[in-house]
């Protein structure tokens, strides 16, 4: 229904982009800053549009996402949807070790952080979220796009209806966080096609990622970070490795890859 009805709330009114500037170019857009991860904010311009991040599992493709959404949770509201059931004592306990074991410290980094258990609250969340902390812009991380409720008989179909709401919802101030599982048969590499269930991912994602790691490789060495598309930027390719952050400033570090594409 969203996607044949008309947005009464747009404006239809058809003006000439020339008159869309006077005497100087406004600011260039920008997305919102990451804070614990400058090197993927400065490849990306920031939080914008639907990212989507992929790869196999057990990469940390959960837990980048957690980070980036208690990060941005720090000026503005994020709604954190728990679909694979990590459970919120566990996530809980990961943002404790952030907080240094300090309650004061745990609460300025959670006030505007929210954990839901299930997605079908969205449409109430981001209007309590606006009702407490002003209009503005909105963090909702989907974790995991494959674990999110369809019809059995035609889940791909559902599954790109989704994929599409959350699209819309990127045009009224919500960006979107969107983990994917994995395609088996693209294990090892990093490409669109890589992303599994949907192929509407290759159309809606502003920017798509996949994490990847050498089969020999343990917990501890790092996870590459692959961009495969950035609609807001001009870097693709490596851009960086992440690597586990011991003193627990945040839970990954940022170390850049030689070479940039």
């Amino acid at each position: 229904r969203t996607l044949v009805e008309r947005d009464i709330s747009a404006d239809t009114a058809m003006r000439a982009m020339s008159s869309s500037v006077q005497d100087k170019f406004p600011v260039p857009p920008s997305g919102i800053p990451i804070r614990s991860l400058p090197v993927l904010s400065e490849a990306t311009n920031g939080l914008i549009g639907v990212w989507i991040v992929g790869g196999e599992p057990g990469l940390g493709k959960s837990t980048l996402a957690f980070q980036i959404g208690l990060d941005a949770g720090e000026n503005i509201p994020v709604v954190y949807y728990d679909l694979d059931g990590t459970g919120h004592e566990w996530l809980l306990d990961r943002v404790r070790h952030i907080a240094g074991d300090s309650i004061k410290a745990f609460r300025k980094l959670t006030e505007r952080f929210y954990l839901r258990e299930t997605i079908a609250t969205l449409e109430d969340d981001l209007s309590y979220a606006r009702k407490q902390h002003g209009a503005g812009k909105i963090v909702i991380v989907i974790d995991s796009l494959q674990t999110l409720p369809t019809s059995i008989k035609y889940k791909k179909e559902g599954l790109d209806s989704w994929i599409n709401r959350f699209k819309q919802l990127s045009k009224k101030d919500v960006i979107p966080i969107l983990v994917s599982e994995q395609n088996r048969a693209a294990y090892g590499e990093a490409k669109m096609s890589g992303f599994k269930g949907s192929g509407d991912i290759e159309y809606a994602g502003s920017l798509c990622v996949q994490l990847l790691q050498d089969e020999d490789d343990s917990a501890e060495d790092p996870v590459q970070v692959h961009i495969v598309k950035n609609r807001h930027g001009k870097t693709k390719g490596h851009v960086l490795d992440l690597v586990r952050d011991k003193k627990k400033v945040f839970w990954f570090k940022e170390e850049e890859a030689d070479e940039i594409n």
